[in-house]
């Protein structure tokens, strides 16, 4: 079994800076393909996406099925494919993730905010509280202006 090791060196890009951050190691079965840290209130989490579509927080699995996800001020965005037409953009609160434990399409709770999207959606870039979004299977850019 190959096992891939996360540590160290993680850039980020945050009030305007680029840091270079040295984490603790988390070890994935699956081949990691993006991370990222999101900073809030002095804190941080190491959000991880494998090659699988597995999203990890720190070193647990919080979901599976996703396409996508950026880290916006103290919020994590994230897509999720599901098993009806259309995709699940949830927003998370990242002060809020500590007993999460898992994330589902259509997961209802109060750290969590939910968007019905086109199925197979991914997240482009979010500034100035605008997500923006690509929807392969029709080939178009959509922007959402988040209530954050």
């Amino acid at each position: 079994d190959n096992k891939f090791l996360l540590s160290k060196n993680i850039v980020s890009l945050y009030n305007n800076e680029i840091e270079f951050k040295t984490t603790d190691s988390f070890e994935f079965d699956q081949k990691p393909i993006k991370s990222k840290i999101c900073h809030y209130e002095n804190n941080e989490r190491v959000i991880t996406l494998t090659i699988s579509n597995k999203l990890f927080i720190d070193n647990n699995l919080i979901a599976c099925d996703v396409t996508s996800f950026e880290t916006y001020k103290r919020f994590l965005l994230v897509t999720q494919n599901s098993n009806s037409p259309y995709s699940t953009l949830h927003i998370l609160d990242c002060t809020n993730i500590n007993n999460l434990k898992e994330l589902k399409p259509n997961f209802d709770a109060k750290l969590i905010s939910l968007r019905t999207i086109e199925r197979g959606s991914v997240i482009v870039g979010v500034v100035n509280n605008t997500v923006t979004l690509l929807a392969f299977f029709k080939f178009l850019l959509k922007n959402l202006l988040l209530n954050i």
